[in-house]
């Protein structure tokens, strides 16, 4: 992984949960699609779904990674670990108008990721 040691925790963390969940996960994984490359965190596939997860530890490019897997169409979970940041991303990504609304880009805590993938 290429974040720093917390970013990284959360990441293996998120992709055991995946893995619980009968999820096949890869790591720093290229995305690639009109003529867009993007690397994202995990990329997770099950069956015929699949979800990109980007994990944020700050706000500073919850916008830019949402864009980007609008761009290559994909599902983005943006996992994050705490409550404050999660408000802090919601009210960043409504406010733009590239995401505001998209049904495909969903925040959500680390400890939320359990309970949202039996909901899938």
């Amino acid at each position: 992984m290429r974040g720093k040691a917390f970013h990284n925790r959360i990441a293996m963390e998120a992709k055991t949960i995946l893995n619980n969940h009968s999820w096949q996960v890869h790591t720093e994984h290229r995305c690639r699609k009109n003529g867009i490359t993007t690397y994202l965190d995990l990329f997770a596939i099950k069956g015929n779904k699949a979800i990109a997860c980007e994990v944020e530890t700050t706000s500073r490019h919850a916008v830019d990674n949402a864009r980007k897997a609008q761009a290559v169409g994909v599902v983005l979970w943006i996992i994050v670990p705490t409550r404050t940041l999660h408000r802090q991303i919601e009210r960043k990504l409504t406010s733009s108008s590239v995401i505001a609304n998209d049904q495909s880009i969903k925040t959500i805590l680390l400890s939320q990721l359990n309970t949202e993938l039996t909901l899938i």
